[in-house]
């Protein structure tokens, strides 16, 4: 078991000889507490990730442009426009396709070295556009549908639960005036501010 394992390292480090049965007590006591630790650590973790992949949550937006379906859809989906209405901390995309379909890849750089891949991976001109980090699955899915001369925007958002690492999971509990939680509103407020910048690269006359 692992607060055996655990009393024996502990035990190591002074020669069991020299021990007392209270000393013994000591380390075994203070091995099955490190081992529960350890195995409740194990244990959470592996249920976030699990929550992380089974549950998730869709917020949605919609607005409406006065600029024709066929315009809209060119100018959104312009890889040099996305970098615009999508996570602030990345620039443009690097070497972006000419031709882009379902499964194309784009990759760019981020904060502090870091690097983005994105998947196209619903791609039905002129109507809907989604994209994600995974090939097969979308994080963000626009629908576009044209009304007379202007254009309905919808904008679906997947947002994985914000369940915090072991640490800042017991931080919390002992802190809670410090808590930092998302709730809906917040992730609305997200979706929302992104459609407005999908708007606004509709309607900028300076992008193509």
């Amino acid at each position: 078991m692992l607060y055996i394992a655990v009393y024996n390292i502990v035990s190591s480090m002074r020669p069991l000889a020299l021990a007392t049965d209270g000393q013994h007590i000591v380390y075994l006591l203070l091995g099955a507490g490190l081992g529960a630790f350890v195995s409740w650590i194990v244990t959470y973790e592996s249920e976030r990730s699990k929550k992380r992949r089974m549950d998730t949550f869709t917020s949605i937006a919609d607005g409406s442009v006065e600029v024709d379906i066929a315009t809209c859809w060119k100018k959104i989906t312009n890889p040099k426009n996305m970098a615009y209405y999508t996570i602030g901390h990345y620039g443009a995309f690097q070497d972006a396709p000419e031709d882009i379909g379902p499964g194309t890849r784009f990759e760019r750089k981020g904060y502090q070295g870091s690097r983005q891949t994105v998947f196209i991976s619903v791609w039905e001109p002129p109507h809907r556009f989604a994209w994600g980090n995974d090939r097969y699955d979308w994080n963000d899915y626009i629908e576009l549908k044209k009304s007379g001369a202007a254009t309905q925007l919808f904008l679906r958002r997947k947002y994985y639960p914000s369940t915090p690492p072991w640490h800042a999971y017991l931080f919390r509990k002992f802190f809670p005036q410090h808590g930092d939680i998302r709730n809906d509103s917040d992730l609305q407020y997200l979706t929302d501010d992104r459609l407005k910048k999908i708007i606004n690269v509709c309607t900028a006359a300076d992008r193509v």
